[in-house]
């Protein structure tokens, strides 16, 4: 069988139970269940928008529960991560952006000006 990591998350969630949690931030908490359900949703819509095997899905967010829900979605979507440090300058986020080549990109709402 040829597996990757998406494949991977969803056979460790369903073998928990469904109270087990996949990711805790601060007091937040979300179980296997929920985590499963929406990566496997943001994958469909990404895919669903026209993002296709291999290509390149920027990460502009800060340490939180939708990092790695997102991961989990591009893992399952055949996407590649590209990392975007939130402290990065103006002159190296273009750099980055530019030479990334990402057809996707997920930021907090913070950074969206």
């Amino acid at each position: 069988m040829d597996w990757n990591f998406g494949d991977m998350l969803d056979a460790v969630g369903a073998a928990l139970g469904p109270s087990d949690i996949a990711v805790a931030h601060g007091d937040r908490r979300i179980v296997w269940p929920e985590f499963t359900a929406r990566s496997n949703r943001l994958a469909r819509a990404l895919l669903g928008l026209g993002a296709k095997t291999g290509d390149k899905a920027g990460f502009y967010l800060r340490n939180q529960a939708e990092y790695m829900e997102g991961l989990a979605a591009c893992f399952k979507a055949r996407l590649a991560h590209v990392n975007v440090n939130y402290r990065y300058l103006d002159d190296e986020l273009v750099y980055i952006f530019d030479n990334s080549d990402a057809t996707v990109v997920f930021f907090d709402a913070d950074f969206a000006p």
